[in-house]
C-alpha cells in the first residue's frame, strides 16, 4: 500500500515537471508575436521611439536582403551609412526583439566609418522559422551573413555586435571554425554563458523551481521537437577557441542574465578581451542607462584594434 502511494506521488511529480518543462519549451522556444515594451512600464520608451524614428528616416536608403539559411529564409536590412567604406557592423538583436534593436548605436558606428547590417534572427521579425534556438542555429546564420557581407557587398572588416541572445550568438560565432577572416572584433552586451545556464538560473532564482528534472525534460523537447540543444555550442565553450578581439559589456543590475556570467565569459575567452561594467543598468538597457559611458567603451575598444583605420 505504501509503495503504491509513493509511486503515485512520484508519478504526479514527474507529470507536473513534464508539464512545466513543456510550458517552458513552448513559451520560450516556439515563435510568438514580437514582444513590445508597454510604454507605461518602460523607463526608456522615449529612447526606443527615437530608434524607430531613426529607422523610419533611413528605410528608403537601406537594402532589404533575403538570405536562405538551412531551412529558413532570413531577412536583413543593410544601412549604407558610409558608402565608400569597406567596414560594417553585423548587429544581432535579443530574444523576441527584431532588427532595429541595436540601431540605437547607428550614429556611433557611422562616426567610426561603419555601415550596418541588421538581420532579423530566425523565428523573429520578418525571418521565417518556428523555433527560437537561443543561438544554437543563429550562430550559423551569423556566419552566413558575414560571408554575404564579404562575398557580395565587398566588406573587408566586420564587427559582430549583439545584445542578450544576440550577444550569446556573436560570442558563439567568434569561436566557430568557419568564421570568416573578415570578422575583426566582437561587441557583446549582456550575453549568457549557455541557454541551459540562463534557464537554470531563472528557474531557481525567479520561479523557485527545481532545475532537475525540469530542464532535463525540456532538453528532450528541444532535441526531439526543435532539433537543437540547450547545452551544445554554448558561448562559454566557443569563446575558449576564439581569436577575435572581444568587448564584453554588462549592466551591474541585470537580474535576467546575471552579472556574474559576464565574468565567466571574460575568464573563458581566449581572445584579446576587455570587460566594461555599466553601473545601475538593468538587462539590455545599458546603452540607454549610460549612453556616453557605453558608447565611449565601444569607441575606445574599436579604435584600439590593431588594424583600425
Amino acid at each position: 500500500m505504501i509503495f503504491w502511494i509513493l509511486f503515485s506521488i512520484l508519478l504526479l511529480l514527474l507529470l507536473a515537471c513534464t508539464a512545466i518543462a513543456w510550458i517552458l519549451y513552448s513559451a520560450m522556444m516556439i515563435r510568438k508575436d514580437t514582444l513590445h515594451y508597454p510604454a507605461s512600464a518602460d523607463p526608456y520608451a522615449k529612447e526606443r521611439l527615437e530608434v524607430q524614428r531613426w529607422n523610419a528616416d533611413h528605410l528608403s536608403g537601406c537594402l532589404r536582403i533575403p538570405l536562405r539559411g538551412d531551412s529558413v529564409t532570413l531577412i536583413g536590412y543593410y544601412y549604407p551609412l558610409c558608402p565608400n567604406s569597406k567596414k560594417a557592423v553585423l548587429c544581432v538583436h535579443g530574444y523576441t526583439s527584431e532588427h532595429t534593436e541595436r540601431l540605437a548605436l547607428a550614429e556611433l558606428y557611422r562616426s567610426l566609418g561603419y555601415n550596418i547590417l541588421a538581420p532579423d534572427c530566425r523565428a523573429h521579425g520578418e525571418s521565417s522559422g518556428i523555433h527560437r534556438t537561443m543561438g544554437y542555429y543563429d550562430e550559423e546564420d551569423v556566419i552566413l551573413w558575414a560571408r554575404y557581407l564579404t562575398d557580395v557587398l565587398g566588406i573587408e572588416e566586420i564587427i559582430l555586435d549583439g545584445v542578450s541572445m544576440g550577444a550569446a550568438t556573436v560570442l558563439a560565432a567568434s569561436g566557430h571554425p568557419d568564421l570568416p577572416s573578415s570578422v575583426t572584433a566582437v561587441v557583446a552586451d549582456c550575453g549568457y554563458t549557455s541557454t541551459h545556464d540562463i534557464y537554470a538560473y531563472q528557474l531557481k532564482h525567479t520561479y523557485h523551481l527545481p532545475v532537475f528534472p525540469i530542464l532535463n525534460i525540456a532538453e528532450w523537447f528541444c532535441r526531439h521537437c526543435g532539433h537543437f540543444s540547450s547545452t551544445e555550442n554554448a558561448p562559454i565553450d566557443r569563446v575558449r577557441a576564439s581569436h577575435t578581439p572581444t568587448l564584453i559589456l554588462h549592466g551591474a543590475e541585470d537580474d535576467f542574465v546575471p552579472y556574474f556570467m559576464a565574468g565567466q565569459l571574460y575568464n573563458a575567452c581566449a581572445a584579446p578581451k576587455k570587460m566594461v561594467t555599466i553601473p545601475d543598468a538593468q538587462h539590455a538597457n545599458s546603452h540607454f542607462a549610460h549612453p556616453e559611458l557605453y558608447q565611449q567603451a565601444i569607441r575606445d575598444f574599436l579604435t584600439d584594434l590593431p588594424h583600425h583605420a
